[in-house]
This record gives structure tokens, sequence and C-alpha cells, in this order.
């Protein structure tokens, strides 16, 4: 009885999922007040002030080039069933997995290459977020189910 109700409910297979971010507030916020700590933390240390200004300037400089906080997804983009996000800019990337550590704020998306970037839940719209964790979740189960068989 349960495999024939089953059978009779329609499905939808979701090829992809597509995510246009915007700037996050909370992203805004947390690079923020790591900034104000990590200046107040130099400043406020038993180092001379020639060498607090030093390690200021190679902070500052670390944070212009993008290379002090884990970068955030700043381009629209598609994330496919294969696990492959596609960029608007022609650039695409292989996902090893989605983090979901932290959902309640923020996705982690590590790439096979090693690299990292954050989707904050904030810098796009709340279905489409729900959408993708919705998405990723599936994905990762139809790779576990797919093993074992």
């Amino acid at each position: 009885m349960h495999q024939l109700w089953t059978k009779s409910l329609p499905t939808t297979s979701v090829k992809f999922v597509s995510i246009t971010p915007k700037l996050s507030t909370g992203a805004c916020l947390v690079s923020l007040l790591v900034i104000l700590l990590t200046s107040w933390g130099i400043l406020s240390s038993d180092f001379p002030l020639s060498v607090s200004f030093s390690f200021l300037g190679v902070f500052t400089k670390s944070i212009l080039c993008q290379s002090f906080l884990v970068d955030r997804i700043r381009i629209p983009f598609r994330y496919t069933a294969s696990g492959v996000i596609a960029f608007n800019d022609g650039q695409s990337k292989v996902v090893e997995r989605l983090s979901m550590l932290y959902v309640s704020w923020f996705l982690i998306v590590i790439y096979q290459s090693g690299e990292r970037q954050l989707l904050w839940r904030d810098s796009c719209h709340e279905a489409d977020y729900r959408h993708l964790v919705l998405f990723e979740k599936r994905r990762c189960y139809h790779l576990r189910t797919s093993h074992h068989m």
C-alpha cells in the first residue's frame, strides 16, 4: 500500500539552483569586528609603536588584497546536481561539499581545489538560500545511497 502511494506522488527533479548574491550586512559587520579587534590587539600590545604600525601596515595590506578573511561569493551562479558551480562570468568550479556547520548565518563552499568561499544567508533571497540548502542535502543523500549500492 505504501509503495503504491509513493509511486502515485508527482516527483520533481530539480537540476540546479540559481543564486544572485548581493552585499551582505552580516559579512560587513563581522569583517569590521575582526578589523577593530585585531587593530585594538596590535595597538594595545607591549610592542614598540614602530613595530605596531608595521603590523598594522601588513594587516591593512592583507585586508586590501582580501587574503585575511575567507572570501565571499559575489558573482551570480548556478549550482548543479553534479556538484558544479557555474558562475555567470563563465568560470566554473567543482564543489567537494557545502559545510552547513553555520547554516543559520552562512554556508562554506569547499571546492575540490581546496579553496573556500562563504555564501552569507543575508546576501541572497531567503527562499533561494533555503532551496540551496535543501538541494545540497538531497544531493549528499543521493551520493551516499549511490555509494552503498
